[in-house]
């Protein structure tokens, strides 16, 4: 399905395609920096090589197997998610990440290594590493030993609209090592810290069937982890949802708990932090196999609050909750019991329950973690990664460059795509103007009669 749009841009004053295709519109074409795989590198890590810091390493469908580094500034971006594999054999980090500003985007990562101390971290998918302000979307992370992504001593990076199943993590945040010769993590007392990893986001990404968990925030440097925010995930039939170790000022909210084996979100405090964490307006439901579906320990800790409610005071729906709602506010009248206990053994509870959650559909997704939720998709497929759900997909036919108008620059954009390798109509299907179910010059063709000549509009289907 396609939205309908109101196309502007049309007029006329041009007497033939030819002469705009030839005398005006090809000087205009300008090609951005890119290395394609394997058009010009038969490797990724190659391509990564020879770029220039702020290229694009464009990789064209097809597995590679292949580990490799990261280590300036550059967008690396699949042809197609689901169809463009990076395979580490098993072995170490698959993708290393180790400057600032880098984007990966519509890969699949896969058979990363199993070198994984739960408070050290070693072997991911993608393993960020003294990286700060980087960009990880529409990614699916599979089949890796022990963490699809990780993260030490970099903050102010954003993981959005993956999906993360079948690691044994999903997401670990981890501590600072010095690795030995030999590529083994350090113990505890042999080790270097560094800062923290603070002020990273984790928005819209499906985390499912983990085999430990689909968040890990483990022991952090001395300062700990510090304002990251997990919002408005799909967190489901992992181990445990989230867990998180010294970590403060985290906002874990506006997610779907789903029939995680153990608890959906557990809190922890020792010495080197664990305070002013939020949880709330997220949906827990069947976590713990029916048992209270959270827990806060603070290790008999000096008190420092964590927060099971928003600064509005609106907490957590809980498919357990068994109160009621009296005065009809929408807030349970009785406060829903948390595992644990803070110092002086006193009970944690979420003290403002919400009675139910938005969930337009009905189809057991909050609508705030839901790709399509005014159309019932319980699997949230979304097969070309965009973060929209196949069942509700929507494009603009002939928006190439997916900026809500039909205008020359699609027509530019199709032709880069075409004839210079420049990077494809987003989605893929945008820029097949005439409909033919291929994207050619005659898309560029149909777009230019329609914009200069009153000819057809581009077909939506």
């Amino acid at each position: 399905m396609v939205k309908p749009n109101a196309f502007t841009g049309r007029g006329g004053g041009l007497r033939n395609i030819t002469i705009i295709l030839g005398l005006w519109l090809i000087p205009q074409i300008t090609v951005a920096a890119i290395v394609h795989v394997p058009g010009e590198s038969a490797t990724i890590q190659n391509a990564v090589s020879i770029a220039a810091p702020g290229d694009t390493v464009m990789v064209a469908i097809g597995t590679y197997t292949e580990n490799i580094v990261i280590d300036k500034r550059l967008l690396v971006q699949g042809e197609a998610m689901e169809c463009t594999i990076i395979n580490g054999s098993d072995t170490g980090d698959v993708v290393s990440i180790v400057a600032g500003g880098v984007a990966v985007k519509r890969l699949s990562i896969t058979r990363g290594g199993s070198t994984m101390y739960e408070e050290y971290g070693c072997d991911a998918g993608i393993d960020i590493q003294d990286a700060d302000s980087c960009l990880i979307e529409s990614c699916h992370f599979y089949d890796n030993a022990a963490a699809g992504l990780g993260l030490s001593r970099s903050s102010h990076n954003t993981i959005t609209t993956c999906t993360f199943e079948s690691n044994k993590y999903g997401i670990c945040f981890y501590e600072a090592f010095t690795p030995r010769s030999n590529g083994e993590c350090r113990p505890r007392d042999d080790k270097t810290y560094g800062h923290g990893s603070d002020s990273n986001t984790i928005v819209h990404n499906r985390i499912s069937y983990n085999f430990q968990k689909g968040i890990l925030m483990t022991h952090g440097p001395d300062q700990g982890y510090t304002a990251n925010m997990i919002r408005d995930n799909l967190i489901s039939h992992n181990g445990n949802g989230v867990e998180v170790i010294t970590t403060d000022l985290a906002v874990i909210s506006h997610n779907s708990f789903i029939a995680n084996v153990g608890y959906a979100v557990r809190v922890f405090r020792c010495g080197c932090g664990g305070a002013e964490n939020r949880v709330y307006h997220n949906s827990f439901i069947g976590n713990h196999g029916g048992l209270v579906q959270a827990d806060q320990q603070l290790e008999n800790m000096y008190y420092e609050y964590n927060y099971w409610f928003s600064p509005s005071f609106e907490g957590n729906s809980w498919s357990d909750y068994s109160g009621v709602d009296g005065d009809g506010d929408g807030i349970g009248d009785t406060w829903y019991y948390i595992d644990g206990m803070v110092e002086g053994n006193d009970p944690i509870h979420d003290f403002y329950p919400l009675m139910t959650y938005p969930d337009a559909d009905g189809d057991g997704i909050m609508d705030s973690v839901d790709n399509c939720p005014a159309t019932p998709n319980p699997d949230q497929a979304d097969g070309n990664g965009d973060g929209i759900g196949d069942r509700c997909e929507a494009y603009i036919c002939g928006d190439a460059n997916n900026d809500d108008e039909i205008n020359v620059a699609d027509a530019v954009g199709v032709i880069n795509y075409v004839f210079k390798g420049g990077l494809p109509p987003d989605p893929l299907e945008a820029g097949d103007a005439n409909c033919d179910d291929d994207v050619n010059l005659a898309d560029a063709v149909h777009l230019i009669n329609y914009i200069f000549k009153g000819g057809l509009p581009p077909c939506w289907r």
